[in-house]
């Protein structure tokens, strides 16, 4: 039979073991990675458009793709990498479909300055190596990245498989994922342009799509 000092003994080394638990689940939630995500210029960019189908596909349905240009952030103590960059798309028939990026080279714009000199601007691929970084999904606490991502959603034989559309604006749901499994979401209106526009932007676009 335990005494009574042997079982307030006892019993104060479970409430220190809780309390012990307690403060290391506080400070792990406290240093965490904490993701955000944001839409860049959502006005001026975030984009889709329709795919000009060869005639010998025209078969396996017509093709969306996608342009996002998002920054990334880490706003909690501890460094991350993020792995996963979805987008989710609602097609008509209320299937949810999540599109994994594809790759495509740094994404550059170029246009004529009033003195007849030519400008060009180049953006980051997200994700995508870079001369002064080579591990561009690694963050550090209160650091970000910027960068395009492009998708595309095909096999739309009919309009019952086509994405949810109205006055040419599509929803969709951007989401990122780090490799502790934190989640960031962003909801974006994406914007219709015509892939001649899209293609100015990503060299050999039609080769990657």
């Amino acid at each position: 039979m335990l005494t009574n000092i042997e079982k307030i003994l006892a019993l104060s080394a479970l409430i220190l073991s809780i309390v012990n638990a307690l403060f290391l689940l506080r400070q792990y939630l406290r240093d965490k990675p904490k993701l955000q995500v944001r839409a860049i210029s959502p006005k001026e960019f975030q984009w889709w458009f329709e795919h000009i189908v060869n005639e010998s596909k025209a078969e396996t349905g017509r093709k969306v793709g996608f342009l996002v240009y998002v920054g990334v952030s880490n706003s909690g103590l501890r460094a991350t990498t993020f792995e996963y960059w979805q987008l989710i798309v609602c097609r008509a028939n209320g299937e949810r479909i999540r599109l994994n990026p594809r790759p495509i080279p740094h994404p550059t714009v170029s246009f004529a300055l009033p003195s007849g000199d030519i400008y060009s601007r180049e953006f980051r691929a997200l994700g995508m190596a870079t001369k002064n970084n080579d591990n561009p999904c690694y963050l550090l606490p209160g650091n970000s990245v910027n960068g395009w991502a492009y998708y595309w959603l095909d096999g739309i034989t009919d309009n019952r498989y086509a994405p949810v559309e109205k006055d040419k604006i599509i929803p969709v749901e951007f989401v990122v994922t780090d490799v502790f499994g934190n989640k960031a979401r962003l909801k974006i209106s994406m914007n219709k342009i015509p892939m001649e526009k899209a293609k100015d932007y990503i060299l050999g676009l039609e080769e990657i799509s």
